[in-house]
């Protein structure tokens, strides 16, 4: 161990400190969020292509929501199985991979000639979607300093509104000229231009470290750290924490320790009530209930696209005010609302607007709203 880091020290004094750190941090952070894109992208345009497809295809109800719900089943696996992948592979790498299925993912939905080969393509595609959700954010926060890394990981959860926002306004504009197929495939453009871009951004330090020795960290590190005081105080608190991790804290084991399960508990109950709540649903089924609520097909989707825009106001907001509000009062203070906010679609679902005529848009907004602070 000693040895390792005496390598580690040699590398410091010897490496050559990148007059462009700054920037490189930068484009590595905002390549891999796109990957956020690519999530909410690919989970929002089903709510405008489903219209599409369902006509296309003649789907029953239980067939809709077949579509709908593959790329959940998908994700579930794809999450599960990418942690693995990156610390067997690389968070890189694990990327890369995540970003290839994203490409094949969506051309495969696109090219679907009946409704099984529709929701096994989604399913194939709800691998990267579960695989972003873990594996980007734990990239961007390795190769972050401390600092930075809650504005940089931060960017992941903007990006997924921001892809949300672009599905809802593709399939209003777009839906028409295009088609529910371009409409998909699409977004294997942006999975390619980050396939490509991560063969040229560098590896995550701290994996770096635990699988090619702490001069490898180095090397990764000097690209997006300006000084090599920064290196070496990074290289030490690597070490110290690969040092004071035993055996049986690593992987699942540690999650069933004594002192970890509040924490697991608490986070596997926000998970559960954050999805149970209904936010996907309102982003997949968004136009089927206002169409059900007396909206024409137009109408419905200019309102879909209203609440994405919401959204992602929202993200941005959540964003800003977190860490002076603080997580656990946030979610007091906004329960009640979305618990209010759904029971009030639930009443415009449930009691429609009478023949001829049209459900208010801002009556939809607010559950996007709420939810996503």
């Amino acid at each position: 161990m000693q040895a390792e880091r005496n390598k580690a020290q040699e590398a410091i004094a010897n490496v050559e400190i990148s007059p462009h750190a700054h920037r490189v941090l930068w484009i590595a952070a905002i390549v891999a969020a796109i990957c956020g894109g690519l999530y909410g992208y690919d989970t929002g345009i089903i709510s405008g292509a489903l219209l599409l497809i369902t006509k296309d295809f003649h789907l029953t109800s239980g067939q809709e929501e077949m579509v709908t719900s593959a790329i959940l089943v998908g994700a579930v696996v794809g999450a599960l199985c990418v942690s693995w992948l990156s610390e067997k592979f690389g968070r890189r790498n694990s990327v890369m991979v995540v970003t290839g299925v994203f490409v094949l993912g969506a051309v495969a939905c696109s090219r679907a000639p009946d409704v099984t080969s529709l929701i096994i393509a989604r399913v194939f595609l709800g691998l990267a979607v579960g695989g972003a959700t873990q594996v980007v954010p734990t990239y961007i926060s390795e190769l972050a300093p401390a600092s930075k890394r809650g504005n940089l990981v931060t960017m992941f959860n903007v990006a997924i509104g921001v892809g949300i926002f672009l599905a809802n306004l593709v399939g209003f504009t777009m839906r028409d000229a295009w088609g529910w197929r371009p409409m998909i495939s699409v977004a294997a453009l942006p999975a390619a231009f980050v396939f490509v871009c991560m063969f040229f951004l560098p590896k995550s330090p701290r994996w770096a470290a635990e699988n090619e020795g702490l001069a490898s960290a180095v090397e990764h590190l000097s690209r997006v750290r300006n000084s090599r005081k920064a290196i070496r105080r990074e290289i030490r608190e690597i070490h110290e924490n690969a040092s004071g991790i035993d055996e049986d804290e690593r992987g699942w084991k540690g999650l069933m320790l004594p002192w970890a399960r509040p924490a697991v508990i608490a986070a596997l109950g926000i998970a559960f009530f954050t999805q149970a709540g209904g936010l996907e649903m309102m982003i997949y089924y968004a136009p089927t209930f206002l169409s059900d609520a007396g909206f024409g097909s137009s109408a419905a989707l200019m309102a879909s696209l209203g609440i994405s825009i919401v959204y992602l106001v929202m993200t941005l907001l959540g964003c800003i005010f977190v860490d002076r509000i603080g997580r656990r009062r946030l979610v007091l203070i906004m329960g009640p609302g979305s618990v209010i906010s759904l029971l009030g679609s639930g009443h415009h679902v449930c009691d429609p607007p009478g023949q001829g005529q049209r459900g208010e848009l801002g009556d939809y907004r607010i559950p996007a709203a709420v939810h996503d602070v």
